[in-house]
């Protein structure tokens, strides 16, 4: 147990620590978006630049949010390290220290978390496609609430469908008409318009702006359906 908390370890066991902590804050309280673009379908500008995009796209710029990123990178390598460490302490009985089984380790670790956030980018992609191709105006006139606030006052919002028995994101934009267009996570909207490409209009549920638009629509019942006044 005590070879655990060598002094060989004490890096690997730190970036462990941080990078938990990392994904923690970033899941608790949505701080993942990079807030670069990425959200809202838009390839980051960066990523254009010669040798440097491609640099940054191999090391998983673009694929997944910076903040997750951060917590990413040391929290795999730190415990590929470790467990490479003990494995040379304890099985080969090599110091891990040497140059070779130093780089050695930490370029698997490395290479494993390259990997690692390729195939989770690319889960998110699928997901986030087949998310927005399983509903067209489907949503208009559906609850929901603020789940994250993205770039360029984009919102996430979760919805969950009573009748078709399905919970999902989307994401939206301020209706166009709207007087109360300050958003924080956890309000609860009221998805009105579908917008091109893939996102929907969104007022405050039971706010200034969902009451105006329920009146609107009282005075065209009753314009149009008078026997039932």
């Amino acid at each position: 147990m005590n070879i655990i908390f060598d002094s060989v370890n004490y890096g690997f066991i730190l970036a462990i620590i941080m990078g938990f902590l990392l994904l923690l804050i970033a899941t608790i309280t949505a701080l993942a978006p990079d807030l670069l673009g990425e959200e809202i379908n838009r390839k980051l500008s960066i990523l254009n630049i010669p040798l440097i995009g491609v640099i940054f796209s191999i090391f998983g710029i673009g694929k997944l949010p910076l903040f997750f990123l951060l917590g990413i990178y040391p929290f795999i390598i730190g415990i590929i390290g470790l467990t490479g460490n003990l494995v040379c302490l304890l099985w080969l009985n090599i110091n891990p220290s040497l140059p070779i089984p130093y780089f050695i380790i930490r370029f698997i670790g490395i290479f494993s978390t390259i990997i690692f956030i390729d195939i989770v980018g690319n889960l998110r992609h699928i997901l986030r496609t087949h998310t927005v191709q399983l509903i067209p105006e489907r949503l208009i006139g559906i609850e929901g609430e603020v789940s994250r606030i993205l770039a360029n006052g984009v919102l996430e919002v979760s919805v969950y469908d009573e009748i078709g028995r399905f919970s999902l994101h989307v994401f939206c934009l301020p209706y166009s008409q709207a007087i109360d267009i300050d958003f924080q996570i956890g309000n609860k909207v009221y998805l009105v318009d579908f917008l091109e490409p893939n996102y929907y209009s969104v007022v405050k549920l039971n706010g200034i702006d969902y009451l105006k638009l329920n009146n609107s629509h009282s005075k065209y019942d009753r314009l149009f359906n008078p026997e039932e006044n």
